[in-house]
């Protein structure tokens, strides 16, 4: 049997457009130029708002993992966000599909998660 070179998951569909600010947010985390944090970072951890393109940039270390995403979240985006029932995009990195931040947004955050295509955030 031959296996097919790519798989499909379905059609996609296109993100509903935010009707409020801070109800539609995406995230991503992304490395950075040495010359623009302080020494002990070497990544940053980017939250936007789709609605507002407020945008919170958090700096974190590379070896970031689930539960530290989830202490950032609580330190750096919810004080400047009051969001109910927020839905958060976020592309297939295995920080955002592990399953203590995947708990973290439904039960503290009560959000629902979204996940993207490549490149198509």
């Amino acid at each position: 049997m031959v296996k097919p070179l790519r798989v499909t998951h379905g059609l996609l569909q296109p993100l509903a457009a935010p009707d409020k600010p801070f109800r539609h947010i995406t995230q991503d985390s992304s490395g950075v130029d040495s010359g623009t944090v302080p020494e002990r970072y070497d990544n940053c951890l980017v939250t936007m708002c789709r609605f507002s393109k407020v945008m919170i940039a958090t700096p974190c270390r590379s070896t970031l993992t689930a539960a530290e995403i989830t202490r950032l979240w609580y330190r750096h985006v919810c004080p400047t966000t009051s969001f109910p029932d927020p839905i958060i995009v976020s592309d297939g990195d295995p920080l955002f599909m592990a399953k203590a931040w995947k708990d973290y947004i439904r039960n503290y955050l009560g959000a629902t998660s979204l996940v993207t295509t490549p490149a198509h955030a």
